[in-house]
C-alpha cells in the first residue's frame, strides 16, 4: 500500500516539474514595419539600414535595424540582419530567403530578448518598407 502511495506521489511530482518548465517558455509576437533609411554596395552584397516604426503610425520610431544581403544560387538571398528595440535589446536573424518563402531564422538576441529562437516572417509592402513579424521564444 505504501509503494502505490509512493508511486501516485512521485508521479504527481514528475507531472507538476513538467508542467513547470512547459509554462517557463513564453512566446513574444512583435510586428513593426522595417523602413529603409539607406543602402550600399560591399563587395558582392547589399547592406540596408533604417528604421522600425509601428505599423499603421510610421512616425511612431521604436528601433532601429542593419541587414546584409548576398544573393545566393537558385534565386534565394541570404539574410543576416539585427533589430535593436529601443530599451529592450536587440533580435538577431539569419537565414536564406527563397522567392515563394518569406522566413528568416531568430537566432539570438540581448536585453529583454535574451534566448530568444523563433522565425521572422517578411513581406514588402513597398520600395522601402517591409512589415516585419517576429514570432520566438525564450
Amino acid at each position: 500500500m505504501r509503494r502505490i502511495f509512493l508511486a501516485v506521489a512521485l508521479a504527481a511530482i514528475a507531472v507538476a516539474a513538467m508542467a513547470a518548465t512547459a509554462s517557463a517558455q513564453r512566446v513574444t509576437t512583435i510586428r513593426v514595419v522595417a523602413v529603409q533609411t539607406s543602402q550600399h554596395r560591399s563587395g558582392h552584397s547589399f547592406i540596408a539600414k533604417g528604421r522600425l516604426a509601428e505599423p499603421g503610425h510610421l512616425s511612431d520610431v521604436v528601433g532601429r535595424y542593419q541587414a546584409k544581403f548576398t544573393p545566393r544560387a537558385h534565386r534565394g538571398v541570404r539574410i543576416r540582419g539585427v533589430a535593436s528595440f529601443f530599451g529592450q535589446g536587440t533580435l538577431k536573424v539569419k537565414g536564406v530567403q527563397r522567392p515563394r518563402d518569406n522566413r528568416i531564422l531568430v537566432i539570438g538576441g540581448t536585453g529583454h530578448f535574451n534566448g530568444a529562437a523563433g522565425k521572422l516572417k517578411t513581406r514588402n509592402l513597398s520600395k522601402r518598407n517591409t512589415r516585419l513579424t517576429f514570432v520566438f521564444v525564450q
